[in-house]
Protein backbone atom coordinates (compact mmCIF):
# COMPACT_ATOMS: atom_id res chain seq x y z
CA UNK A 1 0.00 0.00 0.00
CA UNK A 2 1.37 3.41 -0.96
CA UNK A 3 1.58 6.23 1.58
CA UNK A 4 -1.03 8.14 -0.37
CA UNK A 5 -3.46 5.23 -0.19
CA UNK A 6 -2.61 4.73 3.47
CA UNK A 7 -3.50 8.37 4.12
CA UNK A 8 -6.86 7.90 2.41
CA UNK A 9 -7.55 4.79 4.50
CA UNK A 10 -6.63 6.58 7.72
CA UNK A 11 -8.92 9.45 6.77
CA UNK A 12 -11.77 7.03 6.06
CA UNK A 13 -11.14 5.50 9.49
CA UNK A 14 -11.37 9.00 11.00
CA UNK A 15 -7.72 9.12 12.02
CA UNK A 16 -6.85 12.60 10.70
CA UNK A 17 -3.50 12.87 12.50
CA UNK A 18 -2.26 9.64 10.90
CA UNK A 19 -3.76 10.70 7.56
CA UNK A 20 -1.86 14.00 7.64
CA UNK A 21 1.35 12.15 8.53
CA UNK A 22 0.98 9.70 5.65
CA UNK A 23 0.08 12.34 3.05
CA UNK A 24 2.92 14.60 4.22
CA UNK A 25 5.40 11.76 3.74
CA UNK A 26 3.87 10.93 0.36
CA UNK A 27 4.18 14.58 -0.66
CA UNK A 28 7.86 14.72 0.27
CA UNK A 29 8.61 11.55 -1.70
CA UNK A 30 6.69 12.67 -4.77
CA UNK A 31 8.32 16.10 -4.77
CA UNK A 32 11.75 14.49 -4.61
CA UNK A 33 11.07 11.88 -7.29
CA UNK A 34 8.77 13.77 -9.67
CA UNK A 35 9.50 17.44 -9.07
CA UNK A 36 7.43 20.10 -7.29
CA UNK A 37 5.13 20.83 -10.26
CA UNK A 38 4.09 17.30 -11.24
CA UNK A 39 0.32 16.58 -11.38
CA UNK A 40 0.74 13.73 -8.90
CA UNK A 41 2.13 16.26 -6.44
CA UNK A 42 -1.07 18.26 -6.93
CA UNK A 43 -3.17 15.15 -6.23
CA UNK A 44 -1.24 14.51 -3.02
CA UNK A 45 -1.66 18.13 -1.98
CA UNK A 46 -5.42 17.82 -2.40
CA UNK A 47 -5.45 14.67 -0.27
CA UNK A 48 -3.31 16.39 2.33
CA UNK A 49 -5.64 19.39 2.36
CA UNK A 50 -8.63 17.16 3.12
CA UNK A 51 -6.78 15.49 5.99
CA UNK A 52 -5.58 18.85 7.31
CA UNK A 53 -9.13 20.18 7.27
CA UNK A 54 -10.33 17.09 9.15
CA UNK A 55 -7.60 17.73 11.70
CA UNK A 56 -8.67 21.34 12.18
CA UNK A 57 -5.70 22.85 10.35
CA UNK A 58 -7.74 25.07 8.06
CA UNK A 59 -4.89 27.45 7.26
CA UNK A 60 -2.66 24.55 6.24
CA UNK A 61 -5.44 23.00 4.18
CA UNK A 62 -5.97 26.25 2.32
CA UNK A 63 -2.27 26.58 1.51
CA UNK A 64 -2.14 22.99 0.25
CA UNK A 65 -5.17 23.27 -2.00
CA UNK A 66 -4.07 26.67 -3.35
CA UNK A 67 -0.75 25.15 -4.32
CA UNK A 68 -2.56 22.23 -6.00
CA UNK A 69 -4.62 24.68 -8.07
CA UNK A 70 -1.45 26.48 -9.16
CA UNK A 71 0.24 23.26 -10.22
CA UNK A 72 -2.67 21.99 -12.31
CA UNK A 73 -3.18 25.36 -13.96
CA UNK A 74 0.45 25.42 -15.04
CA UNK A 75 0.36 21.83 -16.27
CA UNK A 76 -3.11 21.60 -17.85
CA UNK A 77 -4.27 25.17 -18.40
CA UNK A 78 -7.04 27.13 -16.73
CA UNK A 79 -10.00 25.17 -18.18
CA UNK A 80 -9.11 21.56 -17.41
CA UNK A 81 -11.31 19.24 -15.27
CA UNK A 82 -8.37 18.73 -12.91
CA UNK A 83 -8.39 22.46 -12.18
CA UNK A 84 -12.13 22.32 -11.53
CA UNK A 85 -11.59 19.47 -9.06
CA UNK A 86 -8.95 21.52 -7.27
CA UNK A 87 -11.23 24.54 -7.12
CA UNK A 88 -14.02 22.42 -5.66
CA UNK A 89 -11.62 21.21 -2.98
CA UNK A 90 -10.65 24.80 -2.29
CA UNK A 91 -14.29 25.82 -2.06
CA UNK A 92 -15.05 23.08 0.45
CA UNK A 93 -12.06 24.01 2.61
CA UNK A 94 -12.95 27.71 2.52
CA UNK A 95 -16.56 26.92 3.36
CA UNK A 96 -15.49 24.88 6.37
CA UNK A 97 -13.37 27.75 7.69
CA UNK A 98 -16.27 30.17 7.26
CA UNK A 99 -14.86 32.16 4.34
CA UNK A 100 -18.06 31.96 2.33
CA UNK A 101 -17.34 34.69 -0.20
CA UNK A 102 -14.03 33.09 -1.18
CA UNK A 103 -15.70 29.66 -1.21
CA UNK A 104 -18.36 30.97 -3.57
CA UNK A 105 -15.70 32.43 -5.86
CA UNK A 106 -13.80 29.14 -6.01
CA UNK A 107 -16.91 27.06 -6.67
CA UNK A 108 -18.24 29.46 -9.29
CA UNK A 109 -14.89 29.22 -11.06
CA UNK A 110 -15.10 25.40 -10.85
CA UNK A 111 -18.61 25.50 -12.31
CA UNK A 112 -17.46 27.67 -15.20
CA UNK A 113 -14.62 25.22 -15.96
CA UNK A 114 -16.86 22.14 -15.74
CA UNK A 115 -19.55 23.63 -17.96
CA UNK A 116 -16.95 24.37 -20.64
CA UNK A 117 -14.80 21.24 -20.34
CA UNK A 118 -17.41 18.62 -19.38
CA UNK A 119 -20.70 20.15 -20.52
CA UNK A 120 -23.71 21.58 -18.65
CA UNK A 121 -25.36 18.16 -18.16
CA UNK A 122 -22.32 16.27 -16.86
CA UNK A 123 -22.33 14.70 -13.39
CA UNK A 124 -19.32 16.80 -12.36
CA UNK A 125 -21.28 19.91 -13.28
CA UNK A 126 -24.19 18.67 -11.20
CA UNK A 127 -21.94 18.01 -8.23
CA UNK A 128 -20.47 21.49 -8.50
CA UNK A 129 -23.94 23.03 -8.67
CA UNK A 130 -24.79 21.15 -5.49
CA UNK A 131 -21.70 22.42 -3.66
CA UNK A 132 -22.32 25.98 -4.77
CA UNK A 133 -25.93 25.67 -3.65
CA UNK A 134 -24.76 24.62 -0.19
CA UNK A 135 -22.56 27.71 0.09
CA UNK A 136 -25.42 29.95 -1.04
CA UNK A 137 -27.67 28.35 1.57
CA UNK A 138 -25.10 29.02 4.28
CA UNK A 139 -24.98 32.62 3.09
CA UNK A 140 -28.78 32.77 3.49
CA UNK A 141 -29.13 33.45 -0.23
CA UNK A 142 -31.96 30.96 -0.44
CA UNK A 143 -33.40 32.08 -3.76
CA UNK A 144 -30.11 31.57 -5.61
CA UNK A 145 -29.37 28.41 -3.62
CA UNK A 146 -32.72 26.91 -4.60
CA UNK A 147 -32.16 27.51 -8.30
CA UNK A 148 -28.69 25.93 -8.12
CA UNK A 149 -29.88 22.91 -6.13
CA UNK A 150 -32.94 22.34 -8.33
CA UNK A 151 -30.64 22.37 -11.35
CA UNK A 152 -28.22 20.04 -9.55
CA UNK A 153 -31.02 17.53 -8.96
CA UNK A 154 -32.09 17.66 -12.62
CA UNK A 155 -28.53 17.28 -13.94
CA UNK A 156 -27.63 14.44 -11.58
CA UNK A 157 -30.86 12.57 -12.33
CA UNK A 158 -30.04 12.66 -16.03
CA UNK A 159 -26.30 12.04 -15.75
CA UNK A 160 -26.47 9.29 -13.10
CA UNK A 161 -29.99 8.06 -12.33
CA UNK A 162 -32.95 9.22 -10.24
CA UNK A 163 -31.97 6.69 -7.57
CA UNK A 164 -28.29 7.61 -7.23
CA UNK A 165 -26.86 8.65 -3.86
CA UNK A 166 -25.64 11.95 -5.30
CA UNK A 167 -29.26 12.77 -6.16
CA UNK A 168 -30.24 11.98 -2.58
CA UNK A 169 -27.50 14.29 -1.28
CA UNK A 170 -28.65 17.12 -3.54
CA UNK A 171 -32.26 16.54 -2.45
CA UNK A 172 -31.17 16.67 1.17
CA UNK A 173 -29.44 19.99 0.60
CA UNK A 174 -32.48 21.30 -1.27
CA UNK A 175 -34.70 20.27 1.61
CA UNK A 176 -32.52 22.26 4.01
CA UNK A 177 -32.60 25.29 1.72
CA UNK A 178 -36.39 25.19 1.36
CA UNK A 179 -36.91 24.70 5.08
CA UNK A 180 -34.60 27.57 6.01
CA UNK A 181 -36.39 29.83 3.55
CA UNK A 182 -39.75 28.91 5.08
CA UNK A 183 -41.02 27.26 1.89
CA UNK A 184 -42.36 23.93 3.12
CA UNK A 185 -45.44 23.86 0.91
CA UNK A 186 -44.52 24.74 -2.69
CA UNK A 187 -41.20 23.68 -4.13
CA UNK A 188 -41.98 24.05 -7.80
CA UNK A 189 -39.26 21.61 -8.90
CA UNK A 190 -39.10 20.64 -12.52
CA UNK A 191 -39.16 16.88 -12.06
CA UNK A 192 -42.27 14.82 -12.48
CA UNK A 193 -42.20 13.44 -8.93
CA UNK A 194 -41.56 16.73 -7.16
CA UNK A 195 -43.48 19.31 -9.13
CA UNK A 196 -45.56 21.44 -6.78
CA UNK A 197 -44.00 20.18 -3.57
CA UNK A 198 -41.63 21.85 -1.11
CA UNK A 199 -39.29 20.72 1.63
CA UNK A 200 -41.54 17.98 3.02
CA UNK A 201 -41.85 16.07 -0.27
CA UNK A 202 -38.18 16.65 -1.11
CA UNK A 203 -37.16 15.26 2.27
CA UNK A 204 -39.42 12.22 1.93
CA UNK A 205 -38.00 11.33 -1.46
CA UNK A 206 -34.45 11.76 -0.18
CA UNK A 207 -35.25 9.57 2.83
CA UNK A 208 -36.75 6.85 0.66
CA UNK A 209 -33.67 6.84 -1.56
CA UNK A 210 -31.37 6.27 1.38
CA UNK A 211 -33.64 3.64 2.95
CA UNK A 212 -34.39 1.63 -0.18
CA UNK A 213 -31.06 1.72 -1.95
CA UNK A 214 -28.32 2.54 0.47
CA UNK A 215 -29.33 1.84 4.07
CA UNK A 216 -29.57 4.02 7.14
CA UNK A 217 -25.87 4.18 7.98
CA UNK A 218 -24.51 5.44 4.66
CA UNK A 219 -22.44 8.67 5.03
Amino acid sequence: MTLNNLGNVERALRNPVEAVRAHTQALRIREESLGPDHPDVGTTLNNLANAQADNGDIAGARLSVERAVGIDKRVFGDHHPAVAADLIGMGVVLCECGEMNDAETALQAALNVNEVSMGPEHADTGATLNNLGVVKTRQSQHGEARLLLERAVRVLEIALSPDHTDVAVALSNLSVCLTESGDTASGGLYTHELNGFGASRVFLRMLNLFRSGYGWTRT
